[in-house]
């Protein structure tokens, strides 16, 4: 069994780059990318994870992603529209916890599937990802860059380790003062080298702080009360069909194209 599993925001903001013409060009790019992925992998299950508040992180560091910029409204609304689209049109399974992020779910549902023996492939370019690519398995579990369009090969070091003393910019994480890549990388290829770190007690603060933050969450969360879970069996070709002609994807609408997409999603 192969499980394919969306980063869904990240997939978003991607579609934010390239054509741009029209008032729902992110919703365009979006699904000609995720009809490409569908057609590329060709998995047996689908997953669309969405972010929730991480409360435990924000407790842990009130600065958190704090320094993520803003978004337009118009983004906002084609973003509502693409997830609602996904969950009454499409047979994807769509998840969200409200008290974790995506990485924590879909990390989840990959250690999930690769324990019962089968594959996942989570998409995504958040190299939060990596960590997933050193977990012990049952099965097999790969990390595609829809970006950099390869899959992703782990490093030889802990990469949880190396990135809790590097920091990382993006979610506002501050490492080790004067802790680059190289520095980070050699001390996370040493056992003594760490060892001796640790023993400085406000350095071993940082990293202690940062593994929190960085590391996913327990693979129970996923079966938590709290998660929200959609799942809708079919293709609904009909009102997909619908909602392109209304946005004018003259493209997405000729018949060739539009029955190559239906086919694509009808096979899921």
């Amino acid at each position: 069994m192969k499980a394919l599993i969306l980063d869904a925001y990240n997939l978003i903001y991607r579609a934010k780059s390239g054509f741009t013409k029209g008032d729902n060009a992110v919703v365009f790019m979006f699904f000609r990318s995720l009809r490409a992925l569908i057609e590329k992998f060709q998995p047996d299950d689908c997953y669309f994870v969405l972010e929730g508040v991480p409360q435990k992180n924000i407790e842990l560091l009130g600065e958190y992603k704090a320094n993520r910029p803003g978004q337009s409204d118009s983004f906002h609304r084609q973003k509502n529209k693409i997830i609602s689209m996904i969950k009454e049109n499409f047979p994807i399974t769509v998840i969200r916890h409200p008290n974790y992020e995506c990485d924590d779910i879909a990390g989840n549902i990959a250690r999930m599937v690769a324990n019962k023996g089968g594959e996942a492939i989570v998409v995504s370019s958040d190299t939060d990802f990596i960590q997933i690519l050193q977990w012990e398995t049952e099965g097999n579990i790969r990390l595609y860059n829809p970006v950099k369009k390869k899959f992703i090969n782990p490093p030889e070091y802990d990469y949880v380790r190396w990135k809790s003393m590097r920091g990382d910019k993006t979610d506002n994480i501050i490492g080790i003062p004067k802790f680059g890549d190289k520095t980070a990388e050699k001390y996370a290829r040493s056992e003594d080298l760490f060892t001796s770190l640790m023993e400085n007690k406000e350095k071993a603060d940082i990293v202690n702080r940062n593994k929190s933050l960085i590391e996913f969450a327990d693979e129970y969360c996923i079966y938590d009360e709290h998660v929200e879970i959609n799942h809708n069996k079919i293709f609904d070709k009909d009102n997909v069909f619908k909602e392109f002609t209304e946005m004018e994807f003259s493209s997405m609408i000729k018949e060739k194209y539009f029955n190559n997409f239906s086919c694509t999603f009808e096979k899921l």
